[in-house]
């Protein structure tokens, strides 16, 4: 992969769990870290094929490995993570760490 054709910000949103002043566990979504990232509409066949798997997907993106992101590291990435492009958060789905090389991972995406 071309490391140029990561060209668009997106920020790494993580999920944070803390206790408000009634005593009440509250979750929030803070910024975890923000990346350069090659972005993809999911059209055509792999719409399709994400249809077929009962997945709403509708983004791929990929980025540089990032050790939390990866799922067969961390089986609740999609639980822990979420991504915001362009002032719109996503739901991720599933992540790939591309031919496991620990280089770029994929990200797929579906929003909120």
């Amino acid at each position: 992969m071309n490391p140029g054709e990561l060209n668009k910000r997106i920020t790494i949103l993580k999920r944070s769990i803390f206790t408000d002043d009634n005593g009440f566990e509250v979750e929030e979504w803070v910024d975890y870290k923000t990346v350069w990232a090659k972005v993809k509409n999911i059209n055509g066949k792999e719409f399709f094929q994400a249809q077929q798997a009962q997945s709403k997907a509708s983004k791929k993106i990929i980025i540089r490995y990032l050790k939390g992101l990866d799922s067969s590291i961390n089986p609740n990435v999609s639980l822990e993570y979420k991504i915001n492009y362009k002032n719109n958060n996503y739901n991720l789905i599933y992540s790939d760490n591309i031919q496991e090389k620990n280089k770029f991972i994929e990200l797929l995406l579906e929003g909120e």
